[in-house]
This record gives structure tokens, sequence and C-alpha cells, in this order.
């Protein structure tokens, strides 16, 4: 089994790239499972096949978190990673993939719990908003620098890109050359889902 953690700003639309990458995986014969690994989910986009909520709710923490949602997540995920149970019950979906959506801002992925988790993964995933990355030098730096904090090659996704309009030449202006390592995806439209399967092969 291989476990690719998905990770990336609030509102970025990472539960909903990994419904949607989930099914193209499924359709082209890869079984692939979902894990929710954030402990204050509302509704995510699909079933979970795995959820942190079962065994490690946030609310659960809130009173230890001092009332803090943040801080309460963190406590949870903590916990969750140093649970066997966990870890045996991903393994025992007997799934190829499994997708790991994270709840995490960037500082909780390169200290505690967010690295311990991404230390469990064979490949990250940094997800961004297309239509709000318009710095494409603070989206690289991002991803090296989460590449140096867990060790290990993260794969730069600028999702949503259906909302953009000709957003490869806006963001990567002047050279207007979208670097080999960025997946341009849609979660919405399933578009750039083979460059994320090769990048993550």
């Amino acid at each position: 089994m291989r476990v690719i953690a998905v990770c990336g700003q609030s509102g970025s639309g990472k539960s909903s790239l990994c419904f949607s990458f989930s099914k193209f995986l499924q359709k082209r014969g890869i079984s692939c499972a979902i894990a929710n690994f954030d402990p204050a989910a509302k509704r995510p986009p699909y079933s979970p096949d795995f959820d942190i909520r079962k065994h490690f709710p946030a609310k659960a923490f809130s009173k230890k978190a001092g009332g803090n949602q943040e801080r309460a997540c963190e406590l949870a995920l903590l916990e969750a990673i140093e649970d066997k149970r966990v870890w045996r019950e991903l393994r025992d979906a007997g799934t190829e993939v499994t997708l790991l959506d994270l709840r995490a801002p960037l500082d909780s992925l390169l200290f505690a719990a967010g690295k311990s988790v991404l230390e469990h993964a064979d490949k990250v995933v940094y997800v961004a908003d297309a239509s709000r990355a318009s710095d494409y030098a603070l989206f690289e730096k991002t991803c090296a620098l989460l590449s140096s904090a867990c060790e290990k090659p993260v794969v730069p996704v600028l999702n949503k890109a259906e909302s953009v309009k000709r957003a490869k030449s806006n963001l990567f202006a002047p050279s207007r050359d979208k670097p080999e390592s960025v997946v341009f995806a849609s979660a919405i439209e399933r578009r750039g889902f083979d460059d994320l399967a090769r990048q993550i092969a």
C-alpha cells in the first residue's frame, strides 16, 4: 500500500481533490481508499474508508486545548499517530493507494503532529488554490520548506484551475513556462490527474 498525504491551504480543495482523484484511480483499476485525518471535519465530500473522528474527534480534546480548535485538532492527531489501531486499520483496508486528507496549517505540518503524520507517508502532495497563488515564488518556497521538514519529495499541486483565466501564463510570467514538477489540476473538471498519478507513482 502506498500512502499519499494530501495537505495544503485551507479552502484549497484538498478534500474534493481526494474524492475526484480516488475515482480517477479506481476507473483505471487501482484500488484507492480515502482516510479523513481532519478531527474536526463537518461534511467531507466523500464517505471516508477510515475516519479519524471515529476514534479521535476534536471535541474530545477541546477542554485539554483550552477551547482552541486548532490545538484540539493537533492533540487529536498526536494521539492518533501513536495508536497502532489507526495504522492497522489503514493497512487492513487492503488498497493499493490510501489518500490521507489532512487538516493542518503549514506550521502544524512542520512540527509535532503534522510532521509525524507526513513521516508515515510515501509521498506528500501540497495543494494550493490556483486562483490565490499569484506569488508562485512563495508557493515554491513553501513546497521546498515542507520537503525539507519531512525529508521526502513534495508534489506541488495548483488546484481549482477551472476558476483561473489564463492561469498558467499569469502565474509563471515572465517565463510563461510551467515547471515540470507542478501539477495544474481541477477537482471539479477532473483535469491534471494523469500528471498527478505520474508524480506520485
